[in-house]
């Protein structure tokens, strides 16, 4: 029986977070998960037109955007994908506006 594969976009500016990401992706079991990087908010816009994804893996402290900004442009790029906050940012006031504004969840890295 063959593997169904889900498609994540994972928008990361740090290299180190993206890697055990990908690493902890890489382990799930009955599922390949293909992820494809993208570095800033640019790049991962530029790949939402040309990809489908399944899912979206997103920091919102990037190089060229930070806060819910990020997430605002993510949605109103593709308003269906589940968009997943991870990042450093804990603060439980912008967790609930993302979560209100469409996010699945709100992770905050440790």
């Amino acid at each position: 029986m063959s593997e169904k594969q889900t498609k994540v976009l994972l928008l990361e500016d740090d290299a180190e977070s993206a890697d055990l990401v990908e690493q902890m992706m890489a382990a799930i079991k009955n599922r390949k998960v293909l992820s494809v990087s993208a570095p800033n908010l640019s790049k991962a816009l530029e790949l939402m037109k040309q990809f489908s994804f399944d899912a979206i893996i997103s920091d919102l402290d990037l190089p060229d955007s930070s806060g819910l900004n990020t997430f605002s442009a993510l949605r109103a790029q593709d308003k269906r994908t589940p968009i997943i906050i991870l990042t450093g940012i804990d603060d439980a006031s912008m967790a609930i506006q993302a979560v209100h504004q469409g996010a699945q969840d709100y992770l905050v890295k440790t």
